[in-house]
Formats: C-alpha cells, structure tokens, sequence
C-alpha cells in the first residue's frame, strides 16, 4: 500500500469517527474565515489531538508561514507526520524558525508555547 493511501485511509477513518461521535466538525475548524479551507485542513492537520485541532482553527492569514495551501509539501509532510506520531517532535521552519509541535512534545515544554528561540536559544 502507498504511504499516501494509508495516510488518507487513517485521516477518513478518523474523520467517520469523530463525526459519529456527535463531535461538530465545524466547530473543529474554528474561525479560520478560509472558504472551502476545511477539507485541505482537515488533510494536513490529521488527528483528533489537542494541537491538531488548534492547528486546524488557527487562522493562518496573518502567521509568517503564510496559508497552509502555500506551503511547501515538504512541510506539509512534515506537519502530518509529526501530528500522527506518539513520539515528541517539534518543526523549527524558515529563516524564524516558526515552532511547530504535537502533543507529546508540549509535555517536555510544559505546555508554555515557547519559542524555539526561548527554548534552544543560538550560541
């Protein structure tokens, strides 16, 4: 089977299971104000985790990574990786290394939302 295919075939199951949960999808998105953004979101930001979610309501107009349509697939792979991983990861991107991490992670941070500069400051 292609990675692609799993991916996707893991991302529709949770979405089944969510949905028959009773769980709004809607109110999963948030205030992202993207017209017809849910689908591509609900594919990148795979998972039912707490940062996923945020992920996925997170109104990505005004951050330095630009909307997630535009971001390179490299990092769109990483994201989805790291998202669907029981092991702490975080994405340090671009020339700010903008931070991005999953769940397991904000445990060693202790769920501050530090800055990679606060947390690994350059020497």
């Amino acid at each position: 089977m292609e990675p692609f295919l799993v991916v996707d075939v893991v991302h529709r199951w949770a979405v089944f299971v969510r949905n028959r949960a009773g769980e709004n999808v809607a109110s999963v998105r948030g205030g992202t104000g993207l017209a017809g953004a849910g689908s591509e979101l609900d594919r990148l930001f795979l998972g039912n985790s707490e940062l996923a979610g945020l992920m996925r309501s997170h109104d990505w107009r005004d951050s330095p990574l630009g909307l997630p349509g535009s971001w390179p697939q490299s990092l769109k792979t990483a994201v989805r990786i790291m998202l669907t991983s029981r092991q702490p990861i975080w994405i340090g991107w671009g020339p700010e290394l903008i931070y991005l991490y999953n769940d397991p992670y904000k445990s060693i941070i202790g769920g501050s939302g530090a800055t990679s500069g606060r947390c690994w400051p350059r020497r």
